[in-house]
Parts: structure tokens; sequence; C-alpha cells
């Protein structure tokens, strides 16, 4: 089955929000001063991102142009939750063929953050755009 790296959104009858976006979550990391080289250095991934197709640069989560879809003014926390990184992936459960078996969308990955607060508000948020 297929992979897919780096972006998801999904749409309700409230409107669209990103969970995904390995971009964003990358340049928060690459801007973050909390957190070390060493940490920044663990996923770096140069063709992650495609300027044709995002062309934004993303520098913090309350960037005021451009904040990410989590951040609360009135939340600090929401600033410290640096987003998710890693990959989709359509599965079928075992035994089943064809095109009409039902699939399942599978998400591996890390969640990053400042602090523990930070991820804490980040998964929780997430959570929520799930229910």
């Amino acid at each position: 089955m297929p992979n897919v790296q780096g972006y998801l959104q999904l749409s309700s009858e409230f409107g669209c929000v990103e969970l995904i976006h390995d971009c964003r979550t990358l340049a928060f990391m690459r801007n973050s001063a909390e957190l070390s080289k060493a940490t920044r250095g663990t996923i770096d991934c140069t063709d992650c991102c495609c300027p044709d197709i995002d062309p934004v640069e993303y520098t913090t989560p309350d960037d005021a142009e451009n904040p990410a879809p989590w951040y609360d003014p009135d939340n600090p926390a929401s600033a410290e939750f640096l987003g998710l990184f890693g990959r989709l992936e359509m599965v079928r459960p075992t035994g089943t063929t064809g095109s009409d078996a039902n699939r399942r969308l599978v998400y591996e990955g890390i969640a990053f953050s400042e602090t523990t607060r930070g991820r804490a508000f980040g998964l929780r948020w997430i959570g929520e755009q799930l229910e």
C-alpha cells in the first residue's frame, strides 16, 4: 500500500482543519530556541517540502501572519506544541482482497513540542479534532 508523507487535513460541517503538516513541523523545530540541536537534528528532510505546493515560510506556532491551526492566544501551551511528523499508510485488514475491501488510514509519527505542557496540549487538541 502507498505511504503518504507530509500532510493531512480533515473537513467537516465546521470547516477544514490541518492535522499533519511535515513542512510546518520541521520549520517550527528549526526555529525553536527550546529544542536542543541534537533534537532538531533527529529529523531533517530536505525533500519533504515542495515550495511549489507550499510556498509559505513557517516560523513559530504563534506567528501573527501564519499561526498554526492549533494556536490559541489565550493558551500559552498552544505555542509550545510544534506539530506531528511521520507518515500515513493505507492498510487492508489481514485476509481481505479486492478494491472493495475496507481500508484503514494509519498514522505513525512523533509529536514534537518544546515542553511537556505543549505536548499534552497538542495531543489533546488532535484528539478533539478526531472526535
